[in-house]
């Protein structure tokens, strides 16, 4: 048996079906697989920072060069991941909220733009 909306995923192949249904389906799949996802990156990184721990870097290469080969730092791909972690994690909320306060057609059916769902009652 698969869990939850895992077993969405089969419905995204339906002939027919409405893509922005699809990419709901998807959603609700991903919010199960990205903890894999998220689990997997952590431990490639911690192997890769162990490696990079225990094993002494080559700066001279067999063949003869005037030059050494120096490790490459980009923290700015590390500063990159960082910044777009954090976008994708707390922003879509927050944008939702926008969204509600700017299509005023919906605010008064909900009871205005800062009365949640839980309160307003059909």
């Amino acid at each position: 048996m698969v869990p939850g909306n895992l077993q969405h995923l089969r419905l995204l192949f339906i002939k027919g079906l409405c893509p922005a249904h699809r990419a709901m389906f998807l959603n609700g799949a991903m919010a199960y697989l990205t903890a894999l996802f998220w689990l997997l990156f952590l431990i490639i990184c911690t192997i890769e920072a162990v490696y990079h721990e225990l094993v002494t870097p080559a700066y001279f290469t067999e063949t003869i060069s005037l030059f050494p080969d120096w490790p490459v730092w980009r923290p700015e791909r590390s500063m990159a991941l960082l910044f777009i972690t954090v976008i994708i994690l707390s922003c879509p909320k927050p944008l939702a909220f926008l969204l509600h306060v700017l299509r005023k057609r919906l605010c008064p059916v909900d009871g205005g733009a800062f009365k949640t769902d839980a309160e307003h009652t059909h």
